[in-house]
C-alpha cells in the first residue's frame, strides 16, 4: 500500500473528469457547448435516477484515515448489495474473461483525464492482480470534443481486425492531434487492411456500436469520464488507490473473490 502513496498525488488532479468544470461536483451538469464549434454527435442519454456512487470518497486524502475506514467499508459494501450491472457484450477487453476482478471503463478518446488515467488506474490494478483482473472499454465520446465520436468509431473499426487496443493506445498518445488524417496514419502504423478500415468505421455498425455504449452508460449513468466500475462499484479516477484496493478487500472477505 505504501508503495501507491506517490501516485495518489497525481490522482487527486483528476478530480475534474471530462465533462464537468473544473470545481463542479460529481453531480453537477456538464459544461455548456457553443453548437456551431462543434460538428453535430448524438445528443446525451438522460442519465437515470443515480444510483449509490463510491465516487470521490476521499477526495482530499492521500491514504484512508483509521477514523474514516469504518465508515468507507460500510459505504462499499452498501453499494455492493446492489451492484451496477453492465452488459459486456462484444465490447473490447484484455484479460482473461474469467478473472475474478471486472474492470469496466467509460472513456472518451479526447479527454485527457483519460488518458492519464491508463497509467493512474488501469496500469496499478493490472500491476497488483496479474492474471486476476480484466478490461473492457466502454466508448462514452462528449459531445464537446469534436474528434471524440469519430475516433471511437476509428478505434472500433480498427478492433474488427483484432487492433483494438494497439489503435487505443495510438489515439491516446497521439491525442492532441486527433483528426482524419491521425486516424489514418495510426492504421497505416498498424499495418490494417485500409479500404476495410475506412469502410468499417464508417459504416452503421460502428455507430450502433457507439451508440449502444453511451445508451449503457446513460443508465449508469455516468456523468464524467473516465468512470470506471469494477465488480459493480462505481467510480471515478479521483478516488485514491487506497479505496479501490479496499474495494478488492472487502470482496476477497465479504463476497468470497479469490484474487
Amino acid at each position: 500500500m505504501k508503495k501507491q502513496l506517490g501516485l495518489l498525488l497525481p490522482i487527486l488532479l483528476l478530480v475534474a473528469a471530462c465533462g464537468q468544470s473544473p470545481t463542479a461536483k460529481i453531480s453537477d451538469p456538464a459544461p455548456a457547448v457553443n453548437p456551431a464549434s462543434t460538428p453535430a454527435a448524438p445528443a446525451p442519454v438522460a442519465p437515470a435516477p443515480a444510483p449509490k456512487l463510491l465516487a470521490g470518497a476521499l477526495p482530499d486524502a492521500r491514504n484512508i484515515p483509521p477514523d474514516r475506514r469504518p465508515a468507507i467499508e460500510q459505504r462499499i459494501l452498501q453499494v455492493l448489495e446492489k451492484p451496477t450491472k453492465v452488459d459486456l457484450g462484444n465490447s473490447p477487453s484484455k484479460g482473461p474473461r474469467n478473472a475474478p476482478l471486472t474492470l469496466v471503463e467509460f472513456s472518451d478518446f479526447q479527454c485527457p483525464f483519460c488518458s492519464r488515467a491508463r497509467e493512474l488506474i488501469v496500469k496499478p490494478l493490472f500491476d497488483k492482480y496479474p492474471g486476476k483482473i480484466r478490461l473492457v472499454y466502454k466508448n462514452f465520446p462528449l459531445q464537446q470534443h469534436q474528434f471524440a465520436y469519430d475516433a471511437a468509431k476509428a478505434a472500433w473499426a480498427a478492433g474488427q481486425q483484432g487492433k483494438f487496443f494497439e489503435y487505443h493506445d495510438q489515439l491516446f498518445d497521439r491525442q492532441e492531434n486527433l483528426g482524419e488524417a491521425t486516424f489514418s496514419d495510426i492504421a497505416r502504423q498498424l499495418k490494417l487492411d485500409i479500404a476495410r478500415f475506412d469502410r468499417d468505421r464508417k459504416s452503421p455498425a460502428a455507430d450502433a456500436a457507439v451508440k449502444q455504449d453511451r445508451e449503457q452508460g446513460g443508465a449508469v449513468p455516468v456523468s464524467g469520464t473516465p468512470t470506471f466500475i469494477l465488480n459493480g462499484v462505481v467510480f471515478q479516477a479521483d478516488i485514491p488507490l487506497d479505496v479501490v484496493d479496499l474495494i478488492v478487500e472487502i470482496l476477497k472477505e465479504k463476497k468470497g473473490l479469490k484474487v
